[in-house]
């Protein structure tokens, strides 16, 4: 049988921050303990309510809906892991990779995918982010991964999108075939 664990890690005080490289070190010690099959982190723990991590966006094949029409997701900021301790499967394209991380690079969910792509590809299109900030950023689509219902067993599917990267706050994941002990 397998297991599921995660904690929240975050640093306290104002003006503190993780050392550089603090989950690039932790989660390879975390991977070498007996029975772990499986460590990812993540910006958001899964089901949260969807208040905590949404953007709004827009798709480069459709026209620019302009300011108040923007359909809104959520963004999982997310290790390079993360799909396959969570068991999430890839429908199109590929995962997420570390070198990722200096990219721009996103996978999506089926349901952004069905949304905003209909019956064609979503692969090599982009995801326009950063809609209200000074610059906006075109995010190539890599990969097409599996609904998870992360916001809530209860709530609808919301279009989600994934990108690699490290956070000050996150919760890291363990997948184990060994029970948490107390």
């Amino acid at each position: 049988t397998r297991q599921m664990s995660s904690v929240l890690i975050k640093r306290e005080g104002e003006g503190e921050r993780l050392p550089k490289n603090y989950y690039q070190q932790l989660l390879p010690r975390l991977q070498s303990l007996p029975g772990v099959i499986g460590v990812a982190t993540v910006n958001t723990p899964p089901l949260t309510p969807p208040t905590r991590s949404g953007s709004r966006f827009f798709v480069d094949v459709l026209p620019d809906p302009g300011p108040g029409h923007f359909p809104s997701g959520q963004i999982r900021v997310v290790s390079p892991d993360y799909f396959r301790t969570m068991g999430i499967a890839l429908q199109e394209g590929r995962y997420l990779q570390g070198y990722d991380e200096d990219t721009l690079n996103v996978v999506i969910n089926s349901t952004l995918a069905r949304r905003f792509f209909k019956d064609r590809s979503p692969i090599g299109h982009n995801i326009v982010s950063g809609l209200f900030g000074p610059r906006r950023f075109n995010r190539p689509i890599v990969g097409v991964v599996a609904d998870t219902k992360d916001t809530g067993l209860q709530n609808d599917t919301l279009p989600t999108f994934y990108m690699v990267g490290w956070s000050t706050e996150a919760t890291v994941l363990l997948r184990s075939t060994v029970a948490p002990q107390p």
